[in-house]
């Protein structure tokens, strides 16, 4: 029972919330391989993850090797390493998570720019790899690709590239971050 929401749950959080209420019920008699279901983060233990608001936390699985639940502000998602590295391949490895916010992030920062200097981009699309032969788990260099489509000049596009090596993901990643840690 949602007490504010209506029968087609049309509030994003409450179908969110619904979703992830019947996921988690669903999981349980489900066999992915066997019930014909692709196995993904629809079906992955997401809605194990505990909500936790303020930054992120991860939670180990039952009964799986290496996925972990994680809470990034209230949002669950699944991390996990492949097959081949032991895992399920429930969800992205925690380096594949890094470079996603990276592309989310300079996405979100040349869009903001765009949106303020009125500028006509219809779409926005940035790719991040690791570069060829880098480590899988402690790439040392990125590629990123920024495409941006609108009536833009060159000196605009050049400027958004230049915006997009501004995001703060890559700032915490090209700066430095202190992590301190401790054990509770």
């Amino acid at each position: 029972s949602l007490d504010t929401a209506d029968h087609l749950l049309s509030n994003t959080q409450d179908a969110r919330y619904a979703a992830g209420v019947l996921a988690a019920w669903a999981v349980r008699y489900l066999d992915g391989d066997a019930a014909g279901v692709a196995a993904g983060p629809a079906m992955a233990p997401a809605a194990a993850a505990p909500v936790f608001r303020d930054g992120a936390l991860a939670r180990t699985i039952d009964n799986q090797e290496l996925a972990i639940a994680l809470s990034i502000d209230g949002r669950p998602l699944t991390v996990d390493a492949s097959k081949e590295e032991g895992g399920a391949g429930l969800g992205p490895n925690p380096t594949r998570v890094v470079e996603g916010a990276l592309a989310a992030c300079g996405a979100m920062t040349v869009k903001m720019y765009a949106r303020r200097k009125g500028w006509d981009v219809q779409s926005i699309e940035v790719r991040v790899r690791r570069a060829a032969q880098e480590d899988s788990h402690v790439p040392h260099l990125l590629e990123k690709e920024l495409t941006v489509t609108g009536p833009l000049d060159d000196e605009q596009r050049a400027r958004m590239l230049e915006i997009a090596d501004k995001c703060p993901v890559q700032r915490m990643l090209t700066e430095g971050v202190k992590v301190q840690s401790r054990i509770a």
